[in-house]
């Protein structure tokens, strides 16, 4: 404290003191201070990068052993990289991880600035792009987490020459058709494909960036996805759906909503992991389209070890890898060769 005409004052330390106090007080504090936090640790680790014309980001966390073994990490929708550093450091120990980011996700540019629109096809291109660009001729595993997943299993589908130098595919909570989906009827799901693609458009996006929508509408939204998601969980979300592309996330949705990855097959190994945590998507279903498309199908169960105390943005991001993924990976990382 000080005086200034006989009036006491506070200094700018000590208000700053009072505003983290603030913060650390009300759940949005906590998630925005730890995101902030991660954020600033993640930093560490990403460069940017220009590619197709379009500048985004790109982290990079060298690997703790297996120095020759590669590890793509493509995450879903919702996603950053910060999110993401967690899941990167704890493969970090099978090989160098690399976590790109997909335009109109996070901070980068969107498809839509080069003149294309992010179907799920586009962002497959740019995925074998980043893969081309980043291991050339060396193997890679690649591991997907929700979205993340189909993106991968269309990139393989249509690069050929890519999915010979994967040594196995590691789908987090992934889908392959629309069918998938149990937590909406087909009625429900064709009438939400068609209002997120309208949505896409430029118009009604812009009327809607510019509309305050209530975070009620938003909470319902992301409910229809996953129905047991906790209200830290929800509060992560509302923050992140600020950073993202609209137009890209509302057309990626509506893509979603009309899936269907089972016309081809690709020759590589796959290995699906269920968290524990997802609610929205028939397992056994799931499980009997991702074995039309991969022969090689290997199920892996898990829970996720989350404690009473442990921080929102954390229950969502982070997993406990169950041991017969972490053989895998150890497996993998030993026999993988630099061609």
């Amino acid at each position: 404290m000080f005086k200034v005409d006989g009036i006491d004052r506070v200094d700018s330390r000590s208000q700053f003191s009072l505003g983290l106090c603030l913060l650390r007080r009300c759940i949005w504090g906590r998630v925005l201070l730890h995101y902030m936090k991660n954020l600033s640790i993640a930093d560490q680790y990403t460069t940017s990068i220009n590619l197709a014309g379009l500048v985004g980001q790109i982290m990079y966390i060298p690997a703790g052993g297996h120095k020759n073994h590669n590890i793509l990490i493509v995450y879903g929708h919702f996603g950053t990289l910060s999110n993401y550093l967690g899941l990167a450091k704890d493969l970090a120990k099978y090989g160098n991880v690399t976590v790109p980011e997909l335009p109109g996700f996070n901070n980068h540019q969107s498809l839509y600035k080069i003149h294309d629109k992010p179907t799920i096809d586009e962002l497959a291109e740019y995925l074998a792009t980043v893969v081309n660009y980043r291991f050339r001729k060396r193997k890679v595993t690649i591991v997907g987490v929700g979205f993340g997943g189909v993106i991968i299993t269309r990139m393989l589908q249509r690069h050929s020459s890519i999915a010979r130098k994967v040594n196995t595919v590691i789908s987090i909570d992934g889908m392959a058709h629309h069918d998938d989906l149990n937590s909406l009827s087909s009625h429900k799901r064709r009438l939400y494909a068609l209002l997120f693609r309208a949505f896409s458009w430029r118009l009604p996006s812009e009327i809607a960036k510019n509309t305050n929508i209530p975070d009620s509408l938003i909470e319902k939204i992301y409910r229809v996805r996953a129905k047991n998601v906790s209200k830290g969980g929800v509060k992560q979300r509302l923050i992140d759906w600020r950073l993202h592309d609209f137009r890209t996330y509302m057309r990626t949705m509506s893509e979603l909503l009309k899936l269907d990855n089972c016309q081809q097959p690709v020759n590589v190994k796959f290995a699906q992991v269920w968290s524990g945590t997802l609610t929205c998507l028939d397992r056994e279903v799931t499980d009997q389209h991702l074995q039309i498309i991969f022969d090689d199908f290997q199920l892996i169960t898990s829970q996720q070890k989350i404690s009473k105390r442990a921080d929102p943005i954390k229950q969502m991001y982070r997993i406990t890898l169950p041991k017969p993924l972490h053989k895998l990976l150890l497996k993998t990382a030993k026999s993988s060769i630099i061609e």
